[in-house]
């Protein structure tokens, strides 16, 4: 198995982690803690990542977990400094005349 990767346990757990938490963290941004979520998913994709090459392992799962983690922050991000954008697509509900 010279030059070949392997599966290995630990970076598997981690890069399932991180693709969950980032995709849980992408669904739930408008919550609020949603961008944590994100964080914490790209911060187990790259613990992944490290342990995979330090043990030659596959870690494709952690590199998707990145990049949702990342696509997911960076959208909530953009909607929290441009609240234009924000209320284009959330308009605000129409008042009532007495």
């Amino acid at each position: 198995m010279d030059g070949q990767k392997r599966r290995d346990g630990l970076c598997s757990g981690l890069s399932i982690t991180s693709l969950f938490l980032s995709i849980l963290g992408f669904l739930t941004g408008w919550l609020g803690f949603g961008i944590f979520l994100d964080c914490l998913g790209v911060v187990f994709g790259v613990i992944a990542i490290i342990i995979g090459k330090k043990r030659n392992a596959l870690c494709g799962m952690a590199v998707a977990g990145i990049i949702v983690g990342v696509l997911g922050a960076g959208l909530m991000f953009f909607l929290m400094y441009f609240p234009k954008v924000y209320q284009h697509f959330n308009p605000p509900a129409p008042m009532e005349l007495p």
